[in-house]
């Protein structure tokens, strides 16, 4: 058997070194031909994300629960979910990411989309083998490690000279390293961890004792403060989550705030079009295509909005207010909560600005005539569409 070192036990490669590339080839090509077999563009970003939370992130958990990940392996599979996320690159070109992976991996309660942190979960899987040597004190590999590194917290918390290191095996060196670093220079693993009147191990983060969850969650807390979204932007993006309509136009809504919809303002901004003659409003080729232009200022979308809230109100509204000193979700808001009950404003606001950015893709791809009445009548029986589903949902 020595002479076949590395060899595969239960899936994983013994005798290997886990801390080189070559050792998680197999993760990273199983990744790849995963995303292989799904055709990524027929899906919607919220599709996708789905796709990345149950499937992605749990082909690999069982190395991640083992081994800590070196740098240039999370990285690779950071790169591997982006690319899937943003669609996959054509002639080795990158495509763009339109929002930073960063701020998709916050939670949705703060403003993100979600997507685990393959870095943060890393250290939360290796973080229980740590919490068992303080625990699991009668298990037999409980007993070898104390008989080779020394037993209770000691082996974990005490310096270690780098000689004495150096025969500790990698394994035993990473739990080391995970369950003493520092998280905004607090020891968030040994500074919570303490012993009850019984002299009894005890996780004090939460009443629910020790768990990847709760070790996630105390991580994600510490690192997500340099990311953290304006308070507004996420209270906004929270209510576009709560709304009743389909999980892409969610998702198209959260680009939306985030300013990271495609318009040719945008574009150029970015530098994929060039001239000031290609980032012209297609709707009125007088004015530069911005976000605030074509959703609410350009002549065409704004008869769309008076034709649609004529049809809420069955009333003449005058929409021309103060529009460039305001947010234009509070403009669209301003709108609507004369119309519509306060917690139906984000999906009024959700499905008008998805029709119009439909409406204006089919003319600038599709060469479709843009035509004002056809987008108000689709607004409308998308509507009644979206709530007689949210309405059946609701009843079973």
């Amino acid at each position: 058997m020595l002479s076949c070192v590395p060899f595969k036990f239960l899936g994983l490669p013994v005798g290997a070194n886990h801390r080189r590339k070559e050792t998680w080839e197999p993760v990273l090509s199983k990744l790849e031909s995963r995303l292989s077999s799904w055709q990524g563009r027929h899906l919607s970003l919220g599709g996708k994300v789905t796709l990345i939370n149950s499937v992605l992130n749990n082909i690999p958990i069982f190395w991640l629960s083992f081994f800590k990940t070196p740098k240039v392996v999370w990285e690779e599979i950071t790169r591997i979910q982006r690319s899937f996320l943003w669609g996959k690159p054509k002639d080795d070109k990158r495509r763009m990411a339109w929002v930073s992976w960063d701020k998709v991996c916050l939670s949705k309660e703060d403003g993100g989309l979600g997507v685990k942190n393959v870095e943060l979960f890393n250290l939360a899987l290796i973080s229980k083998w740590g919490w068992r040597c303080l625990e699991d004190r009668q298990c037999v590999w409980s007993h070898i490690l104390a008989f080779r590194y020394g037993g209770g917290e000691q082996r974990i918390r005490e310096e270690t000279s780098s000689y004495r290191l150096q025969k500790a095996s990698l394994w035993w060196r990473d739990i080391r390293t995970v369950c003493r670093g520092k998280v905004n220079d607090q020891c968030w693993f040994l500074d919570a961890v303490s012993q009850n009147t019984d002299g009894e191990v005890v996780w004090d983060s939460g009443n629910d004792g020790f768990s990847v969850k709760n070790v996630y969650t105390r991580l994600y807390s510490s690192w997500c403060e340099a990311f953290r979204l304006d308070v507004c932007k996420v209270q906004v993006i929270l209510s576009v989550w709560r709304a009743k309509v389909p999980e892409s136009v969610k998702c198209f809504g959260w680009r939306f705030i985030l300013n990271s919809i495609p318009t040719r303002e945008e574009l150029g901004r970015r530098g994929v079009l060039l001239g000031s003659d290609s980032v012209v409003c297609p709707l009125y080729n007088r004015v530069t295509e911005s976000k605030e232009h074509l959703f609410l200022l350009c002549t065409e979308s704004a008869k769309v909005w008076k034709k649609v809230l004529f049809w809420l109100v069955r009333e003449e509204m005058d929409i021309g207010i103060g529009i460039l000193e305001m947010d234009i979700f509070e403009l669209f808001s301003s709108f609507l909560e004369v119309c519509v009950r306060a917690p139906l404003v984000p999906f009024f606001w959700l499905l008008i600005s998805w029709n119009i950015w439909r409406a204006r893709n089919e003319l600038v791809f599709s060469n479709k005539v843009w035509d004002v009445s056809r987008v108000v009548n689709c607004i409308k029986s998308m509507g009644w569409e979206w709530f007689f589903f949210s309405y059946q949902r609701a009843r079973v």
